[in-house]
């Protein structure tokens, strides 16, 4: 089951990277637990550390990842740099 909770945000996650990298960004898959719905992701190129990252976040890809059964949370890997 863990696979294919995987493989569905990888799909949703291929649905944004297209913007991230128009922009010279991208975005990784860290972790999908499926006991507890919470999703990791690492920002990559631009994203990684741009003051907008959080705006992204939130704006772009949690959006994005809530349409995956079973996603409750988005939230970036603890070493990605993302403004308050």
């Amino acid at each position: 089951m863990e696979g294919e909770f995987e493989q569905n945000i990888e799909n949703a996650l291929n649905a944004v990277r297209g913007q991230l990298a128009a922009h010279g960004g991208g975005v990784t898959l860290v972790s999908a637990d499926a006991a507890t719905g919470v999703v990791s992701v690492r920002f990559s190129g631009a994203c990684a550390g741009c003051p907008f990252a959080s705006l992204t976040l939130e704006g772009i890809i949690d959006e994005e990842l809530r349409r995956v059964d079973g996603v409750t949370e988005v939230v970036a890997a603890d070493d990605t740099n993302i403004a308050p």
